[in-house]
């Protein structure tokens, strides 16, 4: 669905709605199912995140279609000292402040791998050309089925941009799943000696302090014990916002990064049966970087509406394909390969495709029940507000 709004019924929270409709994803749900609402509730500081209203829309929706919803994401990696989501509860908490609630979004609200990050379940992945095995966050693995509400937007450490692959196979994935994905492999980061200014930095007692296994050392210049290094990526998140990227990947890290996200992606799917997942893509406040920064950019590229699927190929490729049509800007600034993850998933998800064909859904206007306008109607007919003018009943001059 396009991403203008014409009238009334045409707001994209109704567009959401519709799209669940038409796509009759409530065939798929049993009375009583347990239905993940997997979204984004933004990091502290940033805006731009789906707001609330998305969340609520699909909620209520589940309800009507007879299952039990409840909105949900995952702890994260402490990828540098401002992280407001690293625990179950300072996520819940975040969540709050950005406007999720049990009351806001109308269904519970969830951290699906607990406090620490640690409640998951394995999956063996004999498939997987890099993982062999991955652990979902359990409130999602032990879920009947689920809507991936996803912020599709660009990223400057994904291929480029950031949609329902990533969403699923970053943000489904518990801490341990996130370190399969991110550090699996003894992968450790390269130092760029001549960019560090040691000690003379602003910022070199936060560089020590940022690292949870006490690896780093600051003298002239910084140092890292490759013994103690678990890859956590704290040091190159932090100097990468506020140092001269002094600690960096390795070279060639990214590619293996984004198979690994498709491979932790087909993981969690396994957990449900066909039919039982669709994908929602809204491209709004398109981004350059994603919503786990503690800040957001201005929009750069234009409002381009929601697109809905089954198949997690076809709706990244078509949003993606979506963007490169409406700029000649790409969605990274970086010269990376767009479709890394797009075809370490085609390599797996034998059910899913990047060929595809778009079909427009024009919006539907549904009048509300009548009876909503009792209570109005009962207000004006007792207490209007001009009702003590003169001439009230009248054509007043």
């Amino acid at each position: 669905m396009d991403a203008v709004s014409r009238g009334y019924g045409e707001s994209w929270v109704d567009k959401t709605r519709l799209l669940l409709d038409v796509a009759r994803f409530a065939r798929n749900i049993e009375m009583g199912d347990k239905v993940a609402i997997k979204t984004h509730m933004g990091e502290e500081g940033n805006v731009e995140y789906l707001p609330p209203p998305f969340a609520r829309a699909i909620a209520s929706w589940v309800k009507e279609a007879g299952g039990q919803p409840f909105l949900t994401d995952t702890t994260t990696l402490p990828y540098h000292p401002w992280t407001s989501r690293a625990t179950g509860s300072d996520h819940l908490r975040t969540a709050a402040g950005n406007g999720f609630t049990p009351e806001t979004v109308g269904c519970p609200v969830v951290v699906a791998d607990g406090e620490d990050g640690l409640d998951d379940c394995e999956v063996e992945l004999p498939e997987g050309s890099r993982l062999r095995r991955q652990f979902v966050a359990k409130a999602i693995a032990d879920a009947d089925a689920m809507v991936v509400l996803t912020h599709f937007k660009g990223h400057g450490i994904s291929p480029g941009f950031s949609g329902s692959i990533k969403n699923v196979g970053v943000g489904c994935a518990s801490k341990r799943g996130k370190y399969m994905i991110h550090a699996a492999g003894g992968i450790q980061p390269v130092l760029n000696l001549e960019r560090c200014k040691g000690r003379s930095c602003d910022y070199w007692r936060v560089c020590e302090a940022c690292c949870p296994e006490k690896a780093i050392v600051i003298g002239d210049t910084v140092q890292i014990d490759r013994e103690r290094c678990v890859f956590c990526f704290s040091c190159i998140n932090l100097c990468a916002g506020i140092g001269k990227f002094a600690i960096g990947f390795p070279h060639g890290y990214k590619e293996e990064e984004h198979t690994r996200i498709a491979e932790s992606a087909y993981a969690c799917l396994r957990r449900f049966k066909p039919g039982k997942v669709l994908f929602v893509n809204v491209m709004k406040n398109l981004t350059a970087g994603c919503d786990c920064m503690p800040w957001a950019g201005a929009p750069r590229w234009p409002n381009l509406g929601i697109v809905a699927s089954y198949d997690l190929l076809a709706v990244d490729q078509s949003s993606l394909d979506l963007v490169d049509q409406s700029s000649a800007e790409k969605p990274s600034g970086e010269d990376l390969d767009l479709l890394i993850q797009l075809r370490a998933g085609e390599r797996l998800l034998r059910d899913c495709s990047r060929s595809y064909a778009l079909t427009r859904v024009e919006p539907r206007f549904t009048p509300p029940p009548l009876k909503q306008m009792e209570g109005i109607r009962r207000m004006y007919g007792e207490r209007h507000p001009v009702r003590w003018l003169p001439g009230f009943g009248r054509c007043l001059t």
